[in-house]
């Protein structure tokens, strides 16, 4: 048996880190992210394919450049897969590791889809998800918020809810509501990557202060939906500009002088506003510009720029036939 799963990495706009535990867990979060098509793609060889895929690739397994194998073999583990001779698997990633685009939890999810599959495990996308964060949290020890694990998993714009609690609401956006913004948003490469977990560690007990940055954030997630939906590039641009104010005052890690010279310069050059990806400390960043001073704007910042376009399928799982 051969079976192929691939899941999207995620750009996440507004709400980042009021997903993280015990922040949600205490006050509730709110995130607005989008699943973007750089996508980790796993095939899983089983049984009598094991051999075939011994004879092809001389019994190794393949990574991503930059991913730790130890990462997929904490997972495979976890349900009784860890024997070589159970599984054989080869990963590719579109995109770059540690990044800030949420690779690790795609590639948990990529995984799960596998195994779900293979065990017959019944496990629906909330399960899928959960199931995923908890493994990179609990067991492989990546500090971390949860709407990477959803966003991977169910694909699409979504606003994500994380209700005091634990529990989690996601609400999927139309297609339509993010087409008035797309033509603003430009994605770059910084060339510096960053360990999140490290960096989000500072939110494992957060003070008065870090506390109100994220009752901050999480507002102005909520204030972004209607001119998102409405292309309102001026506002979203400046909402952002403000939660990026926040962001840096929520945990020290986020940015560094590099950044900061790189975020004044695309303001300079026009940008509404922006963010660093993900945790922040390097990576992809992420700019609001008026879409007739894109491509100037592409072309001045003087930075590795990324295309990219949403990814509304999410977790895709199938079977291969044997001579793939």
């Amino acid at each position: 048996m051969i079976i192929y799963s691939q899941a999207p990495c995620r750009l996440s706009f507004f709400g980042g880190s009021t997903d993280i535990s015990p922040y949600c867990d205490l006050y509730g979060g709110l995130t607005i992210n989008m699943a973007i098509n750089l996508r980790q793609k796993i095939i899983g060889y089983f049984d009598e394919d094991i051999l075939k895929f011994n004879d092809g690739q001389g019994g190794k397994n393949i990574f991503p450049l930059g991913a730790n194998p130890q990462f997929y073999y904490s997972i495979l583990e976890e349900f009784d897969l860890s024997d070589m001779h159970q599984i054989k698997f080869k990963n590719e990633f579109d995109g770059i590791i540690e990044s800030g685009i949420g690779s690790s939890a795609s590639a948990a999810v990529a995984l799960l889809g596998v195994i779900n599959r293979r065990k017959n495990l019944g496990l629906n996308s909330y399960q899928i998800a959960e199931k995923a964060w908890e493994l990179e949290v609990d067991k492989i020890g990546l500090f971390g918020g949860k709407q990477d694990q959803y966003a991977a998993t169910f694909g699409g714009i979504n606003v994500i809810e994380f209700k005091k609690g634990g529990e989690v609401n996601v609400i999927p956006m139309a297609r339509g509501f993010i087409e008035p913004l797309f033509p603003s948003l430009v994605l770059f490469y910084t060339g510096k990557n960053r360990k999140s977990s490290k960096i989000q560690e500072g939110l494992k007990e957060p003070n008065s202060d870090q506390i109100k940055a994220l009752n901050r954030i999480k507002r102005l997630a909520l204030e972004a939906i209607d001119p998102i939906s409405k292309g309102d590039f001026r506002v979203v641009g400046a909402l952002l500009d403000e939660a990026w104010e926040w962001k840096k005052l929520s945990n020290k890690g986020v940015t560094n002088k590099e950044l900061d010279d790189i975020y004044s310069k695309a303001k300079e050059l026009g940008a509404y506003g922006g963010k660093t990806c993900g945790a922040g400390g390097g990576g992809f960043m992420l700019f609001v510009v008026n879409p007739t001073e894109r491509e100037d704007f592409i072309k001045n910042l003087g930075l590795e720029w990324w295309d990219f376009s949403p990814d509304f399928n999410g977790l895709e799982v199938r079977i291969l036939p044997s001579e793939h």
